[in-house]
Order: structure tokens, then C-alpha cells, then sequence
């Protein structure tokens, strides 16, 4: 190691960069102390040696490597970090330009500076988490501007009544619901408090309840609970249950909502419509229970009838010409079991392409079961039965169309015809489909009255 001696002061030190400055390819005469001290001097008398010396340090290359310097210090020496920080705050109590400069590039790297913003505000989050003194400020300070400033409070309110806002509140409201049991509780208790001692609050939340955007909200929430939740759908159904059963006023208002929102027509109307009919049907004029009868098309009401006139139509579509050849088949001349031929050969049969009967009377097992069938029901064989087919080539003998149904969902063809017979003589009157058939049973087999029927339609089709 080499030494040598300063030329200012004389002292004996090493050299190296530590006691001697670097320059050109040489050390300095001079140590760094006594040119340290020769530098200030000259700063302090010379104003253009400062002014040379201030604006080199306003180059960005000296900025830097000072903000380098003075981060690496700050890193690892707390005494004069803590020395720095108490000379800025005490400046910045005591220095208006100071404070204001310094607010201003805060709040211009705020905006530019997306990774400042970010560490700032992750700063701020954590010190207002974990320091209550800190906390207790802020909020200290909020409420004391929120009440004094009238414009920041109205600044706040507005931003608080945003969608946004309302989201980002009702989002964090409910994960700290189902988070915070003891809060929840606390939170619910305060409503209900509330709720029952402060009518005007209480008007006001009905009056939300009430709207048509609020009930929509409510039936989304209880139809996809109903979905996921039996539990909770199982005692909702006991409680309407109940309810329905021991509230007269409840019953009532369920069955006026039934009937205006599948006929438009209101529970006094309807008892209007019934006292005006005397309490009777107003095609077979018994007095029954009466159901609404109305146009499928148009959703016209038009009169109260009883449940088999009014199924009656339904059978034969409200189509007056089908009604009107039930009538005609009615009144024809039935045959006796005996006075039906048969048909022995099931090869021929094949000749009256009847749809659907050829591949069934080929199954064996299904005309072993029908052929028993028929015999204990009606005394005729399957032979028969296929002459009464072939008679209007396997149709109704009402409506003219074949059957169009299956007895079960998954049987492998489809529903043969029934054979309608006089239930008094055992008269059989012809084959018919399972909706004429029903039709003309609910009916009860009574000619004028399906005149009546059809007569009822035709004064509905002309109004």
C-alpha cells in the first residue's frame, strides 16, 4: 500500500479512493477533505462557480446517480434516513412553495405513473390495516371535511350513488355477509330495529318492494332458489299450504290473480256471469259445478258450463260439424254382436290398407290379448272387430281420422280404435277415436244435447 502526503494540510494518508480523488489517470494532490473544504469555500464566494455547479447537477446523469447514492444510504443507514425525513416534514410544516412544489410532482407522477399509483396505494392499504393511529387519522380527517366542505360532500355522495358504486358496495356488503357472522347478525338486528320503529323508512322500503323491477328481481332470486334449494321449496309449498287453508283473504286474492291472468276476468264477474245463469249450466242447464268456458283462439269468455259439457267441447274441438255427425251417428241403427260378420282370413284384411293395423294384427301375442278382450267387453271376436274396420277403412267413424295416440308412451304402435256401444242394450254403435269417444261420453250419449252444444257454439260464432 502506497502513502503520500496532502499538500494543504500535510497529513500522511493511503492512497486509494477513499482518502483521494481519482482524476485524468491520477490521484490528487490533495486530499479529498481539504478539496472538499476548497470547493465550498469557492461556492460559497464565487456566484458563477455555483451557478456552474447548480446547473451541473441538474443534468439528468447527475440526478440520477444522486438518487442512487441517496437510495443505497437510505437502505442502510437509519440514522440519517431518519435525520432526512425529519428536515423534509419540518420543511414542508414550515415551507408554502416547498409543500406545494412538492404536491404538484406527486400528483403529476400520480397520474403518469401506473407502478407509483400502484405501490402508493398498496402502501397507504396496508399502513391503514395495520397502524390504528394512522387509521384514526384519515377517518378523523375525512369526517371533519365531509362535514365542513359542503361541495366535497356532495363530490362524495354523487360518486357513491353511481352504479358502479352501488355495485362495488353491494359486491363487498355481500362477502362480508357471508364472511362476518357476527356482523350479519348485528346488521340485520339494526333493520329490523328500524323496520318496526320508523314508519317512514318502513313506507319507503314497501314502496321499493313494490315496484315491478323489485318483484322481478325477487321471483329471479326465488324461482333459481326453488331450482337448487328442495329444502327450502318444500317448506315455501307447506307454508303457501297453510296459508291457503287457514286465510280466507289470501284463498280469495289466489284465485281472483288465477282467473284474470288466464281469462281476464276478475272472481266478482264470474259470480256476476253465475247469477246471471241461476247457477246452472248454460248448455245442459243442471245445476253443477260450473267451469269457465272460452274461445282457445281469441281468449273470449263466454258462459259458466259444467265440467262435462265443457270437456265435451274440448273433445270435438269446438268444431260444430263433427258435433253435428255425432248427432247423425247417434241416431243411426246399432248392431247386435250377433249381427256382426267376421272376417276370417287376417291375409285379406291386408286388401283395405288400414293404417297401423296390418304389422299389429301380425303380432300374435297382441291379437291373442285383444281377441280376449274383446270377447269379455264386448261379445265380438277380432275378426269382428276387422270387419268394423274395413266398414270405413280403419277411421273414425265420427271425425273420419285415425287414431293419432299411444295407450303408453312407449309401446311400439299405436292405440287401436275403441268400440263404442250402447251401455244399457249392448247395442255396438261403430268405432270411434279416443277423443270422440270421451266426447260423446261426457255427453252421456244424448243426441240433443250435443245439438244444444253445437247450437251454444254457432250463437258465439256469430257474436
Amino acid at each position: 500500500m502506497k502513502f503520500k502526503n496532502c499538500t494543504k494540510c500535510g497529513e500522511i494518508k493511503s492512497v486509494d479512493r477513499d482518502h483521494f480523488y481519482f482524476r485524468n489517470g491520477r490521484f490528487d494532490s490533495a486530499c479529498k477533505e481539504c478539496t472538499r473544504a476548497q470547493q465550498n469555500k469557492k461556492y460559497a464566494e464565487t456566484p458563477e462557480f455555483r451557478k456552474k455547479i447548480k446547473a451541473r447537477q441538474q443534468t439528468p446523469q447527475a440526478l440520477e446517480k444522486k438518487n442512487q447514492r441517496g437510495q443505497a444510504r437510505r437502505a442502510n443507514d437509519a440514522e440519517w434516513r431518519n435525520a432526512q425525513n425529519a428536515r423534509r416534514q419540518e420543511r414542508y410544516r414550515n415551507d408554502p412553495e416547498y409543500r406545494e412544489g412538492l404536491s404538484a410532482r406527486r400528483r403529476q407522477r400520480w397520474a403518469n405513473d401506473t407502478e407509483y399509483r400502484q405501490q402508493t396505494l398498496s402502501a397507504r392499504k396496508e399502513r391503514y390495516h395495520n397502524e390504528p393511529g394512522y387509521r384514526e387519522e384519515k377517518l378523523s380527517k375525512r369526517r371533519d371535511r365531509y362535514h365542513s366542505d359542503p361541495e366535497h360532500r356532495q363530490k362524495i355522495l354523487d360518486s357513491l350513488r353511481t352504479p358502479e358504486a352501488r355495485q362495488r358496495a353491494n359486491q363487498r356488503e355481500k362477502e362480508r355477509r357471508a364472511n362476518d357472522l357476527e356482523w350479519r347478525e348485528t346488521e340485520n338486528a339494526k333493520q329490523k330495529h328500524r323496520y318496526h320503529n320508523d314508519p317512514e323508512h318502513r313506507q319507503k322500503i314497501l314502496d321499493n318492494q313494490r315496484t315491478p323491477a323489485a318483484r322481478q328481481r325477487v321471483n329471479q332470486r326465488n324461482k333459481k332458489r326453488r331450482a337448487n334449494d328442495p329444502e327450502w321449496r318444500d317448506e315455501q309449498n307447506d307454508k303457501l299450504r297453510e296459508r291457503y287453508r287457514t286465510d280466507p283473504k289470501y284463498r280469495e286474492r289466489l284465485k281472483n290473480q288465477s282467473l284474470i291472468s288466464l281469462y281476464g276476468l276478475t272472481l266478482a264477474e264470474r259470480d256476476r256471469m253465475k247469477l246471471e245463469q241461476e247457477g246452472s249450466c248454460a248448455i245442459c242447464l243442471q245445476e253443477k259445478k260450473l267451469f269457465i268456458d272460452h274461445d282457445h283462439d281469441t281468449n273470449q269468455v263466454r258462459r259458466l258450463l259444467c265440467r262435462y259439457c265443457n270437456s265435451g267441447l274440448g273433445y270435438f274441438d269446438e268444431n260444430t260439424g263433427l258435433m253435428l255427425s255425432a248427432v247423425r251417428y247417434l241416431k243411426r241403427p246399432g248392431l247386435g254382436p250377433r249381427d256382426i260378420p267376421t272376417l276370417p282370413d287376417e291375409h285379406i284384411f291386408a286388401r283395405f290398407d288400414i293404417p297401423h293395423w296390418e304389422a299389429q294384427s301380425r303380432d300374435k301375442k297382441f291379437r291373442s290379448q285383444k281377441n280376449q278382450n274383446l270377447r269379455q267387453q264386448y261379445g265380438i271376436t277380432i275378426d269382428q272387430y276387422e270387419w268394423l274396420l274395413s266398414e270405413r277403412n280403419g277411421v273414425c267413424w265420427i271425425c273420419l281420422r285415425p287414431e293419432e295416440r299411444k295407450r303408453i308412451q312407449k309401446a311400439q304402435y299405436l292405440d287401436s280404435l275403441y268400440v263404442d256401444h250402447n251401455h244399457q242394450s249392448g247395442i255396438i254403435r261403430g268405432l270411434l277415436c279416443g277423443k270422440c269417444n270421451t266426447g260423446i261420453g261426457a255427453f252421456e250419449d244424448d243426441p240433443e244435447r250435443i245439438i244444444k252444444a253445437a247450437e251454444y257454439l254457432e250463437q258465439w260464432n256469430i257474436l
